[in-house]
Order: C-alpha cells, then sequence, then structure tokens
C-alpha cells in the first residue's frame, strides 16, 4: 500500500463500523451511499424483490469502495490495466493517479467496468498507477441466482402439514416475496461471511475479522428466519387442506362420500387471506 492509501485508511477508522450497517446504517471505512445499478433481471418480480426488500440490507456491499489499489498490467496487453474486483459501480468515477500522487484527468482514463480493467492514453508503459474505485460485490446477476435458488428449496420444502410445489419466481403466491427475500439474504451474508480474501484487503476494511464475524452471525440469523418461513409459508394458515369429502373419494372411492359433507376441494391456495388460519373443514 502507497502512503496515500495508508492514509485514507487511517482517516477511515473513525466511521461508521459494519455492526451499524446490518442495523441499518452504513458501515466501512466510511459513509458511502450506495452507488448500485438497479436490478436489472430478466424478471419483473426478482427485480421487485431485489430493489425493495434485499438492496436495503445489502447496499453498503453494493457499493464497497477501494482505495488506492496498486493497478497491475495484464499479460496480454501491458497498456491495458486490471483491478482486484468487479464490476465497477459508474456512479463513483473511475479516480486514478500516478506513482507521484498526481491524479489523470480522467479525459485520458476509459474504464471497462464489467470486466475490472481500464486504460490511460497517456501511458507509456513505464508508470505505475494506483486507483481508487467502488464496486458491487452483489450483481443482480448473482442475487437472482440467490431467488432461483431459495425458490427451489421452498418449493421442496415439506412436512406433515406441507407439501411439495412446482412455482417458479413468477408463479408464485404474493406472499412468498418475504421468504424469497430472507432466503436470498442469508445466502448473500453466508457469501460475505466465507470470503476470506475480501475481509484480509485493508484497502477496504479497517478491520475485516472483527467485520467478518458480525457478517456471518447475521447469514446465520437469516438463514434461522427462512427455515422457520420456508414451511409456514406451505402450512394451513396460507393453504387450505383439502376437505373431508375429497379426502373420502382419495381413500375410499365414491362409496365414501356419503358421510361427509363439505365442499369439493383439493389442496389450494387459502382465498381468506395470509396470516388466517384454516380451522376444520369448510
Amino acid at each position: 500500500m502507497n502512503r496515500r492509501g495508508f492514509l485514507r485508511c487511517l482517516g477511515g477508522l473513525a466511521a461508521t463500523s459494519l455492526i451499524d450497517s446490518v442495523s441499518g446504517g452504513v458501515g466501512g471505512l466510511m459513509p458511502v451511499v450506495s452507488g448500485a445499478d438497479p436490478s436489472e433481471t430478466s424478471s419483473d418480480r426478482a427485480n421487485r424483490i431485489i430493489d425493495d426488500m434485499v438492496d436495503g440490507p445489502l447496499s453498503e456491499y453494493r457499493a464497497l469502495r477501494v482505495w488506492d489499489e496498486h493497478a497491475r498490467r495484464t499479460a496480454e496487453d501491458p497498456l491495458l490495466f486490471r483491478l482486484t474486483y468487479r464490476p465497477f459501480n459508474t456512479s463513483f468515477p473511475l479516480e486514478v493517479f500516478d506513482q507521484h500522487n498526481n491524479r489523470v484527468s480522467p479525459l485520458n482514463v476509459t474504464s471497462y467496468g464489467s470486466e475490472g480493467t481500464f486504460s490511460i492514453s497517456t501511458d507509456d508503459g513505464n508508470k505505475d498507477f494506483f486507483a481508487t474505485y467502488e464496486f458491487n460485490y452483489f450483481p443482480s446477476e448473482l442475487l437472482l441466482q440467490f431467488l432461483q435458488l431459495s425458490m427451489a428449496e421452498l418449493n421442496a420444502s415439506a412436512d406433515t402439514s406441507a407439501y411439495v410445489t412446482n412455482y417458479t419466481l413468477e408463479s408464485a403466491p404474493d406472499y412468498f416475496d418475504g421468504p424469497l427475500a430472507v432466503g436470498t439474504l442469508a445466502k448473500a451474508f453466508r457469501k460475505l461471511s466465507t470470503d476470506t480474501m475480501l475481509w484480509k484487503n485493508f484497502l477496504i476494511w479497517p478491520n475485516g475479522d472483527v467485520a467478518q464475524q458480525v457478517a456471518a452471525a447475521t447469514a446465520q440469523e437469516y438463514l434461522a428466519m427462512f427455515m422457520e418461513l420456508r414451511l409456514g409459508a406451505k402450512r394451513g394458515k396460507f393453504i387450505a387442506r383439502p376437505s373431508q369429502a375429497y379426502e373420502a373419494f382419495r381413500n375410499t372411492g365414491f362409496g365414501g362420500i356419503n358421510a361427509f359433507t363439505g365442499k369439493w376441494r383439493g389442496l389450494e391456495v387459502n382465498k381468506i387471506g395470509v396470516g388466517v388460519p384454516m380451522s376444520g373443514n369448510p
């Protein structure tokens, strides 16, 4: 790390901690307004869940700032520089300084954010350069994968009072939004807490060990919440059980129907509404 980056890291020690970030504040080296690009997936529902429910808890990590990273020249093109993380957030302009701490004019810098690279039109191949940038640790494509995996887990979860379903993100009931968001957050914080190289990067975190422990604890909390919600979303308070008439036909044939009364109904979404338990037969 160069002298300039070290001083900036020291200046960030007084910033809000990661613990504040988990509880709703802003963490990291210094307060950072999320510059993450809006989620752009092939699913309108996925976009809504990410934007309305997931982006808030993850906003700090969708706009992580790296201070004065020593850019590496690529082997395939010595005039192309590569940085450690990508994609860059376009809302935060890439800042490049030469080895003498002189800022390179943005007009001379071309950024390839999705690839994590940049080039300098005035570069003669003999200087070292340092870059300050923001990157999105949780791009929308990754969050969409977490959503789809959570949807698969919700479909497969079943016990004596639930059953297997075959919903997609678009066809699942509206009340699945909460469990899907919680499942996505559990997977996101799990990935975050196990990325040891990220926490060891002093250009991002002044004390990565503590921050990693908090992320791991948060992952466990979201996981426990998801485990509870994924069964609750398919139990009696959300799904109307089969009527006795239906059960009698399934078990004994038409001969058993005369002994029962009630609407003929198999498993279906509870029309009364989420949170209102079904009691007995309709």
